[in-house]
Parts: C-alpha cells; structure tokens; sequence
C-alpha cells in the first residue's frame, strides 16, 4: 500500500488534467482509480468543494477523498478547478489551499510501515 496525494489544476497546458492521447498520459480520474485499488480501497470518493478563498484567483478547489486502504494508506486529489500548473498557495496561483501545508499535513501521518498510530 502507497499513501497517494495529488493537486493538479484542470487548465494544466502542459500535463492535460482528462489525459493526452498522444503523449499517452492518463487521465486523473485514471490514475487515482489506480491508486485506489493498488490499496485496495472500493467506491466511490467523497467529493467536497473548499471555500473560495480569493474569487480574483479565478479558480476553485474540490477536495476528493477515496478514503483509506490497506495499511491506512489513503489516496485523496484536489482538483483546482480552472487551475493551470502554478503552485497553489503561491503568488499568481490559486489561493484556497497552500499546496506544501497540504502535502506535509497528508505525508507526515505516515512513516514507511503505513499510517501512523
């Protein structure tokens, strides 16, 4: 089992958010069922849209979380809503989440045995 997290903006120019056929990269929704059954975690994930921080951004966050498999290992995505590939949180970027808090808050629950207790 593999902890996953992932942020990715669905006006990315340069890794296309639905997948690119002939650079042959797959889809998010692909890859985080993948991610979620290499855990071995069924159904669908919860999906909750975060508040709009700063309307000025022109972007929105929705947090989705697959929940929690094998071992605890969790597999959650936030998919910045008209987003390009700019780090959230940083400046000309979506403000509605810090992408490093983010990713330290979700990383630091485990350590290489699985979730930690």
């Amino acid at each position: 089992p593999i902890p996953v997290v992932t942020i990715h903006g669905t006006a990315d120019d340069v890794v296309a958010y639905e997948g690119d056929e002939p650079e042959e990269t797959l889809s998010q929704e692909e890859v985080l069922a993948y991610w979620a059954d290499f855990n071995n975690i069924s159904g669908d994930p919860s999906i909750t849209l975060l508040t709009d921080q700063d309307p000025a951004d022109g972007s929105t966050v929705e947090f989705y979380d697959y929940g929690a498999g094998d071992a605890g290992a969790a597999v959650h995505h936030y998919r910045v809503v008209d987003g390009d590939q700019a780090w959230p949180g940083a400046e000309e970027a979506n403000k509605d989440i810090n992408a490093g808090l983010v990713l330290w808050e979700f990383l630091s629950q485990y350590d290489i045995n699985g979730l930690r207790e």
